[in-house]
């Protein structure tokens, strides 16, 4: 007999919901491993779910229209063979293996949003997989959790029910084991909701009736409603900005020389990836992020860049994630095609992931610098203009750019952002460090 197993929408992003725009598949259909499931419409792009694994739908659990968050279920999968019941078994028993897997509740983290959860508030794995988590029979479940008083603290502090919390081989349940689990189940805010970090700000009014006279209503693209949301929180964000010019003949010099023996150089955006990743693993006070509701300070461990776009719909951000690892190259060859997807309206769930720090380069455009807003929950953001000639009235390309950094002051302190920009500098200066 077959097992049943939920397919899950993916983490798409701290608060980010999507609507059903397509179900590929209906009940009784086979599929295969990567076969079209749905595509789902965000603010931010038009995500398509495939499948993890092959099997036979057994039943959707949501319909075209429908709103999805991150964990959200949204159909059961019957993969597998299973052995039939031994002789004698209980019809309970056979019942328990047949009966489709159920997450097990618990309660939200307080403070964060509600991402991580089905519709019905059930806990799933905010992860693009199918997820089978049957519940065993009451009489076989541990009772309680074992951990200790620090974690118990920890556990209590944080509002997580400890019976939900994966401990290890041993059953034990560590601080690691916990923090591992409001990583994986922060929730986000639904469709409608405000979020905490708006508390407190007043509603924007409304435009009055006098300007809207000859007025043309326009429809807003997903990307415009996207970047609004995302200034509606910045305004609750307090800000703070440094800047500084950073010379980049070296890196100018070192592009050209790649030219001249007929390689293809990677852009300078690409470059400034690679530096700003290499500049967050030395510098963690960028990597934190300010959670207002509980007024607690966070610590990322994880490096991923954010790139702005322009688009014609509009500013998207796409993701690269630990660019510290790759060859630039390669980073170059994915943030490119990260940005033709952008441009196509054909964004990825990973293009979309949550980033630690986004870089807004208006150069092309002939800016001298800029002053950028936080993408909350991100707590910088790296503004970057044009290259000028590094002394006002030289001939040539130039070889100097202002770099503003711009910061969350309740998680980033202005020295934190300066020793930042001072290591961009640095990689500036001799840009090998960053290049290999």
């Amino acid at each position: 007999m077959s097992a049943c197993e939920r397919l899950v929408v993916p983490d798409l992003g701290a608060g980010v919901s999507a609507t059903i725009a397509e179900l590929a598949v209906v009940p009784g259909q086979q599929v295969d491993v990567g076969a079209l499931i749905a595509q789902l419409e965000s603010e931010k792009a038009v995500l398509e779910i495939t499948a993890e694994r092959a099997g036979r739908v057994v039943a959707l659990l949501v319909a075209k229209g429908d709103t999805v968050s991150a964990g959200a279920a949204l159909l059961e999968l019957a993969v597998g063979e299973a052995s039939a019941p031994a002789e004698g078994a209980s019809p309970r028993a056979a019942t328990a293996t047949e009966a489709p897997a159920e997450p097990i509740a618990a309660p939200a983290v307080p403070g964060q949003r509600n991402a991580g959860r089905s519709p019905g508030g059930s806990v799933a794995n905010p992860v693009a997989a199918s997820v089978a988590s049957p519940i065993p029979p009451a009489d076989e479940r541990v009772p309680r959790r074992v951990a200790g008083p620090a974690v118990r603290q920890l556990a209590r502090r944080l509002g997580v029910d400890l019976e939900c919390v994966p401990g290890g081989a041993d059953g034990v349940v560590r601080r690691a084991d916990v923090e591992r689990w409001v990583r994986e189940n922060a929730a986000v805010p639904t469709p409608g909701s405000s979020p905490p970090i708006a508390a407190g700000v007043p509603a924007a009014p409304g435009l009055p009736a006098s300007v809207l006279v000859g007025a043309t209503e326009l429809a807003a693209s997903r990307l415009r409603r996207e970047c609004a949301r995302q200034m509606e929180l910045a305004r609750s964000v307090p800000h703070a900005w440094v800047r500084r010019d950073l010379e980049l003949g070296p890196v100018l010099r070192w592009r050209a020389a790649l030219a001249a023996r007929g390689q293809r150089a990677p852009s300078l955006t690409a470059w400034f990836v690679r530096a700003v990743a290499l500049a967050l693993v030395q510098h963690p006070a960028l990597r934190r992020a300010w959670d207002p509701a509980t007024r607690m300070l966070w610590q990322r461990d994880a490096i991923a860049v954010g790139v702005a776009v322009d688009t014609p719909d509009g500013l998207a951000v796409v993701t690269l994630p630990e660019p510290q690892d790759r060859p630039l190259t390669t980073l170059a060859a994915a943030l490119a095609a990260a940005a033709e997807r952008a441009r196509a309206g054909r964004l990825e769930a990973a293009d979309v992931a949550p980033a630690i720090l986004t870089i807004s380069n208006l150069g092309a455009f002939g800016i001298d610098e800029l002053q950028p807003l936080v993408r909350w929950p991100e707590a910088a953001i790296l503004g970057l203009g044009r290259v000028r000639a590094a002394d006002p009235g030289a001939p040539g390309a130039g070889g100097r750019v202002g770099a503003t950094v711009g910061f969350d002051h309740r998680a980033i302190d202005g020295a934190d952002a300066a020793r930042f920009l001072a290591t961009l500098a640095d990689f500036a200066a001799e840009p090998l460090n960053a290049w290999l």
